[in-house]
């Protein structure tokens, strides 16, 4: 692997990741990892979630997970300080358990927790049982988790963004899906995206059109808007007045961003790089991922935004890419953006790396 002081952080014998690009790796107050390890190079399969000190020492088991995938392992994520939530069941089950990692005060919530705010203490669930298929296309909801009591509040259903979508007439709610919600940084608004993506993957040709869009709400579900389509992997602006995507060309992809207060948008890069991109707190750094499955090699690269320069933090092997098979490098900020973490296969299975920027 090339580039300048890179760490493994993840110390067992079976390859290991983290869960994506926007779930915080660290703790709240960034002194402990979260990353899951797998029992064999055998991907999907069984592993363990782990949590490590800062610089990888003192590993600890804190769950155990049946059928794991390689594209975000058994869904770990902090719950707060000292707790976490993971799927046990893996890829075939939508509930979570949540415990201290100690292994104390347990529970178990019928939903996959895609996403929890260290600001405002309250999780989101964008895939709920009670239903014969809970991740089907058209049966998609969005549900508000409070860890204190247990509570639910349900926010959006595909049914209910369907008819704020200004495409509605030309595709049934049963081709649809709600997926990938986020908090802004100050926990006070979330986006949720909505799609027909999932439907057209086992369904083509088909006359239902490509749909990727955006919605933003209030944290209590208020405010409910239609904001925007776009192609890929987006991120809430530092200031949380806006939203970033990947817009796709025929000819490449820019870096775009989408204001709240009129829906105005600006291209921030053009011809952007990567597939999975986050920005520092101040708006001026980019870092991305780059795959190049023909020469199975992946790198991290930093964009200055105000001067465009380019720099390769790290390049690597990286064997597959495969969401159930492989994985993604997923770059991810360090919470004092010292450090960037990531995904790569250079030992000849995926470790968890972290490679610093100051």
């Amino acid at each position: 692997m090339t580039g300048n002081n890179i760490h493994r952080l993840s110390r067992g014998i079976g390859p290991a990741i983290h869960r994506y690009y926007d779930v915080p790796v660290e703790e709240p107050g960034g002194n402990r990892i979260l990353y899951f390890e797998f029992d064999s190079d055998r991907i999907p399969g069984p592993g363990k979630v782990m949590v490590a000190d800062r610089d990888g020492g003192d590993p600890k088991v804190v769950g155990l997970a049946a059928d794991a995938i390689g594209h975000v392992g058994a869904a770990a994520a902090w719950v707060g300080f000292g707790r976490v939530a993971f799927s046990p069941g893996g890829r075939d089950d939508s509930a979570s358990i949540v415990r201290n990692i100690d292994g104390s005060n347990e529970v178990r919530i019928d939903g996959a927790l895609r996403a929890f705010s260290a600001e405002n203490g309250l999780g989101l669930l964008t895939r709920v049982s009670g239903s014969a298929s809970e991740s089907a296309p058209g049966d998609g909801k969005l549900e508000l988790w409070n860890p204190r009591d247990h509570s639910r509040t349900p926010l959006l259903t595909t049914a209910q963004a369907l008819d704020l979508h200004p495409w509605r007439e030309r595709f049934p709610v049963e081709h649809t899906n709600l997926m990938n919600a986020k908090w802004s940084p100050d926990g006070s608004r979330l986006f949720v995206v909505f799609t027909t993506q999932v439907f057209l993957q086992g369904h083509s040709p088909s006359p239902t059109p490509f749909v990727k869009s955006i919605y933003t709400m209030n944290a209590d579900g208020s405010g409910l808007r239609y904001l925007c389509e776009f192609g890929h992997h987006p991120m809430w602006t530092p200031d949380g007045r806006g939203v970033i995507a990947f817009v796709k060309r025929p000819d490449g992809q820019d870096l775009v961003r989408f204001d709240l207060a009129g829906g105005e948008f600006r291209i921030l890069l053009a011809d952007a790089p990567g597939v999975h991109a986050t920005l520092d707190h101040a708006g001026r750094r980019l870092i991305a991922d780059i795959h190049d499955p023909a020469r199975r090699r992946a790198g991290i690269v930093m964009v200055d935004l105000p001067s465009g320069q380019r720099t390769v933090l790290a390049e690597g092997r990286h064997d597959d890419f495969h969401h159930l098979s492989g994985h993604h490098p997923h770059p991810q900020w360090s919470r004092d953006e010292s450090r960037v973490f990531f995904s790569l296969s250079d030992s000849g299975e995926s470790q968890l790396y972290a490679v610093e920027t100051s």
